[in-house]
């Protein structure tokens, strides 16, 4: 009866340890297999926060592309632009000098139709235009412009004198130094009647441009232009 009863309780205390075992496999598989869900929903998360990044990344790049292809686009259009202006100025220069020696008149006035015509060509739009381009340039190269445009606009009739006049005194950046510094040349050589009409603007559009000082070349310039409005004003 007693082996009995021992043999009972070695069953009992044998089956309580294997329900004890089974019960702690099953917590740990299920708190493994948790855990597993768990980074798996925050590896899939980062994932795919990881792939959206990159389809911006690459929309981003694909933009800067055509960005960049525009801008080439447009640079190459402002460099036509610029040589077709500069051809066009030396084939007006030309002829205006052709005008000059048949005239002998170096201020423009009682041209001859021939004469009228080198006006009639130079447009007020495309001098704004065309000293447009030369002052949004950056390279000293695309400024070679100007010395066509200097040499130019004392022949040009006084309603084109005055435009360009007024495209430099609203349009011109003060900041840029060699555009005030080729501005200033350009309203130098205009016509007395016309640097009389326009004497206080230009000292007042140059006042605060004056205030820079390392600007030498610059003040140099105006001062030669201050002493031309001088002489005209007497």
């Amino acid at each position: 009866m007693n082996e009995n009863n021992q043999l009972t309780q070695i069953v009992t205390a044998i089956s309580f340890t294997i329900a004890a075992i089974l019960l702690t496999l099953i917590f740990s598989y299920s708190y493994l297999l948790s855990q597993i869900v768990a980074e798996k929903k925050q590896l899939t998360e980062e994932f795919i926060t990881m792939r959206n990044q990159l389809g911006e990344e690459q929309e981003n790049r694909q933009k800067l592309a055509e960005n960049n292809q525009q801008l080439k686009t447009q640079l190459a259009k402002k460099e036509e632009e610029i040589e077709r202006f500069q051809i066009q100025l030396q084939e007006t220069e030309k002829r205006r000098l052709e005008c000059q020696e048949l005239i002998g008149d170096e201020e423009g006035e009682n041209q001859t139709p021939a004469c009228q015509v080198v006006n009639k060509e130079v447009s007020s739009e495309f001098i704004h235009q065309a000293a447009q381009n030369l002052l949004s340039a950056k390279t000293t190269d695309r400024f070679k412009g100007f010395s066509i445009l200097m040499n130019h606009i004392e022949y040009l009739n006084d309603q084109l004198q005055r435009e360009i006049t007024e495209f430099y005194l609203e349009k011109m950046d003060k900041k840029n130094e060699d555009g005030v510094y080729y501005a200033t040349f350009i309203l130098s050589r205009l016509k007395p009647s016309i640097l009389r009409e326009y004497e206080t603007r230009i000292r007042e559009w140059y006042h605060p441009i004056s205030q820079n000082s390392g600007w030498q070349r610059t003040l140099y310039r105006y001062c030669q232009l201050e002493k031309r409005i001088n002489d005209y004003s007497e």
